[in-house]
């Protein structure tokens, strides 16, 4: 066995714990119906793949609140898309948070890979027979 696989082993434990914890995530139902029209350009959050684009978003809505309250408007009298300022920014939250959640998935995936791949083939071998030994309940090995 190399002397790296038992370290291998312990950070796999470690990925295997986090991918638990990313496991309770639920995606929220959108308050909107996620397509937003900003002048010439329509958005649908669902298309949205990136925390800084939605960052953006959330900084343009900021800034549209702003001025509403300088021009003495009440926000939440604004109809944007049919919807309340509020209610997109929430869409908008859980849009990041989705986003973040998937990027925390595929880097813990990207990690497992490699350890994967840096595991030596005996300890391979060594858990795959463990694991077959384990669904024919015939012994612990």
């Amino acid at each position: 066995m190399n002397q790296n696989d038992n370290k291998i082993l312990d950070l796999m434990s470690i990925i295997q714990k986090r991918r638990e914890e990313l496991d309770g995530y639920k995606r929220p139902a959108m308050r909107t119906n996620g397509v937003l029209h900003l002048g010439a350009n329509t958005i649908n959050l669902n298309t949205l793949h990136k925390v800084g684009d939605v960052n953006f978003l959330l900084c343009a809505f900021d800034a549209l609140l702003a001025s509403a309250e300088r021009q003495k408007i009440d926000p939440q009298t604004l109809n944007i898309s049919g919807y309340t300022a509020g209610e997109w920014l929430c869409d908008l939250d859980d849009r990041r948070a989705y986003i973040e959640h998937k990027n925390a998935e595929a880097e813990l995936a990207a990690y497992q890979d490699k350890l994967d791949a840096m595991l030596s083939s005996d300890k391979k071998a060594e858990l795959e027979i463990n694991a077959i030994a384990a669904a024919l309940g015939a012994m612990n090995a």
